[in-house]
């Protein structure tokens, strides 16, 4: 099995559980004891991105209903969402989740903490504490108006880590 020096890793490698590495103690006499070491419970570098959308309502106030559909492609976590708008207005939106299937309102991840514009055009949180944030790779999520004044087109972010 090949050894890998601490020294020797870049930052944002990928280290896996089956992993052996080389530790070496300085012994403060300008010796080292080495010692090899099987990884076990490292997390490789978290990568932050997102999932999203626009809403459109070609010049009109978006109607209440569902937006859009996404598949997302791995496996994440939500930890926090935004929401710009063309204009201040108010609009809730609430989000949906299903695996392999077409979610509906019974697949809400928001639990009563809709992201929401309140007389306002751009709001974000990182309290999705009540949200269901574990994503699993081939989930589809869908994003449904539930009240909109004012605006016309708009953008939700959900910040991911994977």
């Amino acid at each position: 099995m090949d050894y890998k020096r601490v020294s020797d890793l870049d930052p944002v490698s990928s280290i896996t559980s089956t992993d052996l590495m080389e530790v070496q103690h300085d012994n403060g006499d300008s010796t080292y004891t080495s010692y090899k070491v099987t990884v076990a419970n490292v997390r490789s570098s978290i990568v932050t991105g997102g999932i999203g959308c626009n809403f459109d309502g070609s010049s009109a106030e978006l109607a209440v209903g569902l937006k859009a559909y996404v598949i997302v492609p791995y496996s994440c976590t939500i930890t926090e969402w935004a929401i710009v708008a063309n204009t201040t207005g108010s609009l809730v939106i609430d989000v949906w989740k299903a695996h392999d299937s077409i979610p509906t309102v019974i697949n809400t991840i928001t639990d009563s903490s809709l992201p929401t514009l309140s007389s306002q055009q751009y709001a974000s949180s990182n309290n999705v504490s009540t949200w269901t944030t574990n994503v699993i790779a081939g989930d589809v999520m869908a994003f449904y108006v539930n009240s909109c004044t004012t605006i016309t087109s708009a953008n939700i972010l959900l910040t991911i880590n994977k």
